[in-house]
């Protein structure tokens, strides 16, 4: 699948970029997210999109927090990717886990989530789970980017996520450690060749927060629009 079209630059739009087509608004304030901090803009704009809505409480109350330092479970990352992909957000059903209705649409949709991911539900989800639900949610097999295979050492090509992280780092959604993008160790079309590999780690098993997870919601609707958009461009581009 390498080398199939990559997202039109038109379409990589900023979190700020996005924070400007959904203005905010009170209902998108949350107290524990300071103005000044790096994950602001991600975290409202993503509020304001209804990627997230923040915590309940018992009564099932929005309490104005959202949480930012707190791992994203499994069922987070699954809901959040789900609508930035453009399916949801879905209304919450009486019993079952709240996540019910997002794992069934993925189902329906065809969206093959890692196996097991549904039992794992209320457990901190890792970076590479992450990226395996971003890559099913957009189709990953459509749209993969050209990188180097020598981007991670900690990611070799027997490690089970790395079909889904060699995807998200393709779409420029989630970069290893010391990097803004991916775009340095692509193939350069004006040289001919592709830039020297530059060894980094992307901590596969690690966790990730609900911060982090927000930029990565913004940032793949940003890139790539939605499911439905990103398909179909897919195949406008290639006649498939």
């Amino acid at each position: 699948m390498e080398g199939y079209p990559y997202p039109s630059p038109m379409l990589r739009r900023s979190a700020a970029v996005l924070a400007l087509a959904f203005p905010l608004t009170a209902l998108a304030a949350f107290r524990d997210v300071p103005p000044g901090a790096w994950f602001a803009a991600h975290v409202e704009t993503a509020a304001e999109m209804r990627f997230v809505e923040g915590y309940r409480d018992a009564e099932g109350n929005l309490t104005g927090e959202f949480g930012p330092g707190n791992p994203v479970t499994v069922a987070e990352a699954v809901k959040m990717t789900m609508v930035a992909a453009g399916l949801g957000p879905l209304d919450r059903e009486p019993g079952g886990h709240w996540s019910d209705p997002y794992f069934a649409l993925a189902e329906g949709e065809g969206i093959e989530l890692p196996e097991g991911l549904a039992t794992r539900r209320d457990a901190p989800a890792t970076r590479a789970e992450v990226s395996a639900i971003v890559a099913a949610a957009y189709q990953g097999a459509y749209l993969y980017g050209d990188v180097l295979d020598c981007n991670y050492s900690d990611v070799p090509l027997d490690h089970p996520g790395y079909y889904g992280i060699r995807v998200v780092t393709g779409l420029d959604i989630m970069v290893g450690d010391g990097r803004e993008t991916a775009n340095e160790f692509r193939w350069d079309w004006e040289s001919g060749e592709f830039p020297p590999c530059v060894v980094t780690t992307f901590r596969p098993s690690a966790s990730i927060n609900r911060a982090e997870m927000a930029k990565v919601a913004v940032t793949a609707r940003g890139n790539m629009g939605t499911r439905a958009e990103a398909i179909a461009r897919f195949r406008a581009e290639t006649g498939r």
